[in-house]
């Protein structure tokens, strides 16, 4: 049977840094490795909007980013 090992997480950031010469956004990427795999969605999200009040320029989106080996 397949399983799952080395789970880990990312959150990302997409951040609105500017406009670009047609007005449209300018965005930026910016990521935090090593997040707890084991968080639900509501913890996720909690933890991205606390520290989404220490970026600069408006977050437009959090994403999160789960990867995993699987092995038999």
């Amino acid at each position: 049977m397949a399983k799952r090992k080395d789970n880990t997480t990312k959150l990302i950031f997409k951040v609105v840094i500017g406009q670009t010469a047609d007005g449209k956004e300018k965005l930026a990427q910016r990521t935090y490795s090593n997040i707890n795999a084991e968080l639900t969605d509501d913890q996720f999200y909690a933890v991205a909007r606390a520290l989404a009040e220490f970026q600069t320029g408006t977050v437009s989106a959090y994403i999160r980013q789960d990867a995993s080996s699987i092995v038999a």
